[in-house]
């Protein structure tokens, strides 16, 4: 029987990232995932004309190569960055209800309130309060 210094359950997002650091500290690690792909909520299905993601739609607090976030230096400290291409995305979310809403929100804070505000007018002050909460609470996080 093999021996590990570590055995990690699940290659989710954070499985993978403990994997990698552990491995990469020069640990033996051993990482078991039940499903057919690594990536847990970085992963999709297609079903008809959709492809669903399961639930990681954008991947927050990567910055820019000028003003790097804690993912981008979380990337770069695994050795990864250099193998993956970072996109900026330019849309957060679509909604799709059939004959009632096909809209496709922007990905920019600004731009957000503004076509939500042009979307719901009348509810202006709480989108605007809502979405100042959001930021604010993301920059504390981060």
């Amino acid at each position: 029987m093999k021996k590990y210094d570590t055995v990690v359950i699940g290659a989710g997002n954070a499985g993978l990232m403990a994997a990698t650091r552990l491995q990469r500290e020069g640990k033996k690690t051993l990482l078991l995932e039940r499903h057919n792909i690594p990536g847990g909520c970085a992963t999709s299905f297609v079903r008809g004309d959709f492809e669903f993601e399961v639930a990681l739609h954008q991947l927050s607090g990567v910055g820019t190569e000028q003003e790097p976030f804690i993912m981008r230096t979380i990337f770069k400290e695994l050795g990864v960055l250099d193998k993956i291409e970072l996109v900026q995305d330019e849309s957060l979310y679509r909604v799709i209800i059939p004959g009632y809403l096909d809209e496709t929100l922007p990905a920019d804070w600004e731009e957000l309130k503004s076509h939500l505000t042009k979307l719901y007018p009348e509810e202006k002050n709480s989108i605007e309060a809502f979405l100042n909460m959001s930021e604010t609470l993301i920059q504390e996080y981060y």
